[in-house]
């Protein structure tokens, strides 16, 4: 039997997301909002704690982390705040990219970048969404070279300067065979990637987003990481890329059963403090079947996110594991906050308290795709 408890030392690191949920995310949530970005002062508390940089120390990093440490975190951050989670999230997917599915040559070249400035990854499409199998986004090899077509929305840090991969498909390729990783140096002045602002989303606004568009790109700088790029693009970046989609999904999933502790949480307190008829509405049946049925969906999600990541942790094909998690938490998130909002009545559709803020974050996590 798969024993899920966290040790010492994932209970340490989980303690301290926690903390800082409770002591910045949570204190700046309404104003990261309004902003459409994470304050100075909570980017310099996380900068400090090194949790923007799980990779090796020699590459500049504060370490690497497992899968299950990485949902731990990411789930108690989320539940400080899903737009500030989700900043992280997008921080942090160029280092696991790189680290996962590039030889020591991108390394050594990428990762010290990564831990300088911000970087971004390119995944989520108008038509496919997250699915990497249905990509439109196409790495395609003529008798004279090769050609890049790519159309991205919601880029977590799209309009940054630094780092930019690529999530594409190899065109002769289908399902599992085709995802790879493509690196585009910004000095490729015939791969430039046309920055757009992506329209004012419904919720997790403080992680600024962006669409990416390159048609018919050309250029001898661009990288499929694992390999220089080749006309034979042979496998070697496959396996890589494939692990790297599957943490991402963990990641994502955590992220949605945060989102959704923290509404279960609130409306649970709040019902057991309001007073109806001389009695708190938690001792109502119709709240009280609500409230349990809130909690095992949330505690269903959490299992099938850590299932996924032990099995990637063991080496095991987590993808569509993976996957099938993250589709799942987030559609938990959707129902989660939705009845919280339902419990508090009136007073959930207010800004005076958060929940409305978290079921606005749930449908955005599921517009993603």
């Amino acid at each position: 039997m798969i024993d899920f408890a966290p040790n010492e030392e994932q209970t340490a690191i989980r303690d301290l997301a926690h903390q800082i949920a409770v002591e910045q995310f949570r204190k700046h949530a309404r104003a990261a909002e309004e902003a459409g970005d994470m304050p100075a002062e909570v980017r310099r508390v996380l900068a400090e704690t090194g949790l923007l940089t799980p990779f090796p120390e020699e590459y500049g990093g504060s370490g690497t982390q497992d899968a299950v440490t990485h949902a731990l975190i990411m789930e108690e951050l989320a539940w400080g705040d899903g737009g500030l989670a989700l900043h992280v999230f997008g921080s942090i997917l160029a280092p696991l990219a790189l680290l996962l599915a590039g030889q020591e040559s991108d390394k050594l070249a990428f990762l010290t970048l990564c831990a300088e400035e911000e970087s971004a990854v390119g995944w989520s499409e108008p038509a496919a969404g997250l699915d990497v199998r249905q990509m439109g986004s196409a790495l395609r090899t003529y008798d004279d070279g090769w050609r890049l077509d790519i159309t991205k929305r919601g880029v977590i840090h799209g309009h940054t300067k630094g780092i930019k991969l690529a999530l594409v498909r190899l065109e002769t390729s289908s399902g599992n065979e085709g995802p790879r990783l493509v690196f585009l140096p910004p000095d490729d002045t015939e791969c430039v990637i046309e920055v757009t602002a992506e329209e004012e989303p419904l919720g997790l606004r403080a992680a600024p987003r962006a669409r990416w568009r390159l048609r018919d790109g050309a250029g001898g700088g661009a990288i499929v990481l694992g390999l220089p790029i080749s006309r034979d693009l042979p496998d070697e970046g496959k396996p890589g890329t494939l692990r790297f989609i599957a943490l991402a999904n963990v990641l994502l999933g955590s992220l949605a059963v945060g989102t959704a502790r923290a509404a279960l949480d609130y409306a649970a307190d709040y019902a057991q403090n309001r007073i109806q008829f001389g009695k708190p509405i938690s001792s109502f049946q119709a709240i009280a079947f609500m409230a349990a049925e809130m909690a095992m969906e949330v505690d269903a999600a959490r299992l099938l996110i850590w299932r996924a990541a032990h099995a990637w942790d063991t080496g095991e094909d987590a993808l569509r594991l993976a996957e099938r998690a993250r589709m799942q938490a987030i559609k938990t998130a959707q129902r989660v906050t939705t009845d919280a909002v339902q419990i508090l009545g009136g007073a959930g559709f207010l800004q005076d308290h958060p929940v409305e803020l978290w079921m606005r974050d749930a449908a955005a996590l599921a517009a993603l795709g």
